[in-house]
């Protein structure tokens, strides 16, 4: 596209020229979840729209494969977290022998944030995990 205002947009490349009035074309929701549940998403996006479109088939069709993929992303997200954790494992030795030796006077406070940071880390990745195990052995 012409990076030149007032520049003639050619008729080939006309489709691709950005929507700046009105309503945009398509349809993009902003889901916060993993790339696999994201993929089953917008992979059944079509459900939704055009004469066939309905709810029933877009929930019906996601519901089948979004369980896996929740697992999955899931999986993926506590592996990252933990390599988050050990990466931070120095910090709290250095933290603690900083607060330890009396050297650093705002060592103590900082490492109180980041213990009380990571602790938190655990416990939210373990209420989820929790959470998906009994949907699991419900069978919802």
């Amino acid at each position: 596209l012409p990076a030149i205002v007032g520049v003639e947009v050619p008729e080939s490349i006309a489709p691709f020229e950005p929507v700046t009035e009105g309503y945009t074309r398509g349809m993009k929701p902003s889901l916060e979840m993993g790339a696999d549940s994201t993929r089953i998403i917008e992979n059944n996006l079509y459900r939704l729209v055009g004469k066939a479109g309905s709810p029933e088939d877009f929930a019906s069709a996601v519901n089948q494969q979004l369980r896996q993929a929740i697992r999955n992303d899931f999986r993926i997200r506590r592996k990252n977290a933990f390599r988050e954790l050990l990466a931070k494992d120095t910090t709290v030795a250095a933290l603690y022998q900083l607060a330890n030796d009396g050297k650093d006077p705002a060592a103590a406070r900082k490492l109180d944030e980041v213990l009380e940071a990571q602790n938190a880390q655990e416990v939210r990745e373990r209420y989820v995990e929790m959470e998906l195990d009994e949907i699991e052995q419900a069978g919802r």
